[in-house]
C-alpha cells in the first residue's frame, strides 16, 4: 500500500556496533543477533530510496520463491500423505 507510507517519517538505518564485529551472517561460525542489537531505529538500509516499482519486484520475487518452495515440498509428498488438519490424530 504505497499510499499508506509516511515518507516524511522515513530515515536511514542506524546500525549499532556489534559485540563481535568480525562475525558474519554466513560461513562456518554464525553469531546470531536480535534485531534490536543490529539497528537503533529498526531500519536496515535507506527506505527513502524505495519506489513502487522496486517494491513490486521484491514482492514478485518473494512470491516466485514461495511457489518454488511449495512445489518442491509437494514433490516430497510421500512423506506427508497422512497429514490432515483439524484434530486428526494422524498428524
Amino acid at each position: 500500500a504505497p499510499w499508506a507510507v509516511r515518507t516524511e517519517a522515513l530515515s536511514p538505518g542506524e546500525l549499532l556496533q556489534q559485540e563481535y564485529p568480525h562475525a558474519r551472517w554466513s560461513g562456518p561460525v554464525h553469531v546470531p543477533y536480535t534485531f534490536d542489537e543490529i539497528t537503533a531505529n529498526g531500519a536496515l538500509g535507506d527506505a527513502r530510496a524505495a519506489s513502487v516499482e522496486f517494491g513490486e519486484r521484491i514482492i514478485e520475487t518473494a512470491l516466485d520463491r514461495l511457489v518454488e518452495f511449495i512445489e518442491a515440498f509437494v514433490e516430497e509428498g510421500e512423506y506427508y500423505e497422512d497429514f490432515e488438519l483439524e484434530g486428526d490424530e494422524r498428524i
